[in-house]
């Protein structure tokens, strides 16, 4: 009896088997792909610039050998703030600078614990900034509509022409076309001249 039972789990075992994976060379697997990041609504208009500032260059220290740990460059008047020391240095004087005593000594500072910062260089340097510039706009309007007076509806008695006016708020740039979606259907004015905000 107990032979039975095991010839019979042996076989249903090797039948769910068998259904299993031959279920997947029947039915294979659709291929799927990562989802793409949806693209923002209009074009991304956007411009580097390069614009001048003003340097200053920190060397941190020990108190005892004046020993310098690391430089740390900052654009802003003042001293370093402890998140610049953290972006120009290691965690360790970062945690021991963060957490130290002021050095309170009038005499002899080699006896002080920690770190100090000192002025070395003060220079004019450039850096590339991204500017976010202001987006077209496409403005609509209807002509030739001559409007039911006795209906009180916005109705016209003739049919009306679309207008649609693009304006360009840069300048030495032109509005070539306008494009977009009505319905779901795609729409396309190329225009003729290229005159600023038409």
């Amino acid at each position: 009896m107990l032979t039975r039972l095991r010839h019979g789990t042996i076989v249903n075992g090797f039948i769910a088997f068998l259904l299993a994976f031959g279920s997947l060379a029947l039915f294979p697997a659709n291929s799927s792909r990562a989802s793409e990041l949806a693209t923002p609504p209009g074009p991304d208009r956007i411009s580097p610039i390069t614009v001048d500032y003003t340097a200053y260059t920190w060397w941190m220290a020990t108190w005892k050998k004046n020993k310098v740990v690391c430089a740390v460059e900052v654009d802003h008047e003042g001293q370093p703030t402890l998140g610049d020391v953290y972006n120009n240095c290691n965690q360790d004087v970062y945690d021991t600078f963060a957490n130290q005593s002021p050095c309170d000594l009038v005499g002899d500072k080699r006896q002080c614990e920690g770190y100090y910062l000192y002025l070395i260089d003060t220079h004019t340097s450039q850096r590339v900034i991204t500017v976010t510039l202001p987006p077209p706009q496409v403005w609509l309007s209807l002509e030739n509509c001559d409007s039911v007076s006795r209906s009180g509806t916005n109705v016209c008695e003739t049919d009306p022409v679309l207008v649609l006016k693009g304006e360009e708020p840069l300048p030495n740039e032109h509005i070539l076309s306008i494009e977009g979606t009505i319905d779901g259907l795609y729409l396309c004015c190329n225009l003729q001249t290229k005159t600023r905000g038409y």
